[in-house]
Parts: structure tokens; sequence; C-alpha cells
């Protein structure tokens, strides 16, 4: 009978540590290849991030975390640091996003050519 009971509790302690995890679905304006590797390297560092996928396609940063490492509110802020608006979250000034401000992305890449 102990080994019954210990069993169900242990199977909703493992339960238990996907209780807080998180998914969050983020549009941004990304345009590129660089653009997704610029977010990728990002959420690659970005602690609490479990997995993620960036579908240049859609324009979409598709994030499972650890809602007790990191939120969704810091998650979207990654990204606007970066600077591509993320969701109703505008991208920040002096990120380092290129695309049509700065030019070290795709739009630097298309110029070069002309």
């Amino acid at each position: 009978m102990k080994a019954i009971k210990l069993l169900v509790i242990s199977l909703f302690a493992l339960a238990g540590t996907t209780l807080f995890a998180g998914e969050l679905a983020i549009k941004t304006n990304m345009t590129c290849e660089s653009c997704k590797t610029m977010i990728s390297e990002k959420l690659d560092k970005a602690e609490g991030i479990d997995e993620y996928t960036v579908d240049l396609a859609t324009n979409t940063v598709t994030v499972k975390f650890d809602d007790e490492k990191t939120s969704e509110a810091s998650i979207t802020k990654t990204i606007a640091d970066l600077g591509f608006a993320a969701d109703k979250t505008e991208a920040a000034a002096d990120g380092k996003k290129a695309c049509g401000t700065k030019k070290s992305c795709c739009t630097s890449k298309k110029d070069a050519k002309k």
C-alpha cells in the first residue's frame, strides 16, 4: 500500500513540473533570415525558455517557458529590445534590428547590391 501511495505522489510531483509551463505566440515584424537568427540567438540565451520556434513565413515566435523563471512580459520585452515589434509591444528605439532603421540587416544587403 505504501508503494502505491509513493507512486501516486511521485506522479503528481512529476505532473506538477508541467503546471508551471507557459506557452506564448508573439507576432513580430521580422523580414528575413537575419532577423530570425537574431531572435533565435537571443532566445537561446534567455533564462526560463524551454523551447521556441521562429516562423519567418507567419512572423510568429512561439515560446514554451517556465513561468517561475520568466514571464510573458519579459519574453516580449526581450524581442522588442532587439528592435522588433512584439505583439502590442513597440520595438525599442535603440534596438539592434536594422531592417529599415539601421543598415546592418536585410536592407543593407539589398542596398549593397545596387
